[in-house]
């Protein structure tokens, strides 16, 4: 009986109506520029990928790929930058942005060409870095261009075989492992995107 039957209802039903307000009268923070908005919701888009949905993740694709072709010319920089951040910070979904690459490949050839030009970039800097769980996310992502017909097996191979003969000490050289592998691949490793 302490409890009076107002309190134990969490108070009068009346309190919190009222006029809704928008987000941005709550705050006094300028409005957000509509190309940062397009950029967010671009990062949003590729970043959700593959994530519960009400349709199918085939048809999600199909959209998402046709959205980047017509917003290619104007944001290529920042797709590919979002793109190769997605591969590395979220690598269970690298099957996921291989099929994508593939099916914009399909359509823009210049697009997977660029790909695999910022894939041997990446991977290059991250071996002269020593960041070898990036590079171990890149050759994967790189595999995954095969199975999406943007790079053709044979050149992945040969970029293994390359990574491993590498790392193998030579008889002239008295190079440990550690030493051998400090050499990275040069510029006649094959990343020719497949037409």
């Amino acid at each position: 009986r302490f409890l009076s039957p107002m309190s134990y209802r969490g108070g009068y039903r009346g309190r919190g109506r009222g006029r809704k307000r928008r987000y941005d009268e709550t705050r006094n923070e300028p409005p957000i520029p509509p190309e940062q908005q397009f950029r967010d919701r671009l990062r949003a888009l590729l970043v959700r990928i593959g994530e519960r949905s009400q349709l199918s993740l085939k048809s999600n694709l199909d959209m998402l790929s046709k959205a980047l072709v017509n917003d290619i010319p104007k944001h290529h920089d920042f797709i590919l930058k979002t793109l190769f951040d997605c591969v590395i910070n979220l690598s269970f979904k690298t099957p996921i942005y291989g099929t994508l690459v593939g099916l914009i490949n399909h359509t823009d050839a210049n697009f997977g060409q660029s790909v695999v030009g910022h894939l041997n970039h990446q991977l290059f800097d991250a071996l002269e870095n020593r960041k070898e769980h990036d590079a171990r996310l890149l050759l994967r992502f790189a595999a995954e261009l095969a199975n999406a017909h943007v790079l053709e097996g044979k050149h992945v191979v040969a970029l293994l075989q390359h990574l491993l003969d590498s790392t193998k000490p030579t008889s002239n050289d008295a190079a440990t492992p550690a030493e051998a592998s400090d050499s990275t691949m040069t510029d006649e490793t094959p990343t020719t995107p497949t037409p």
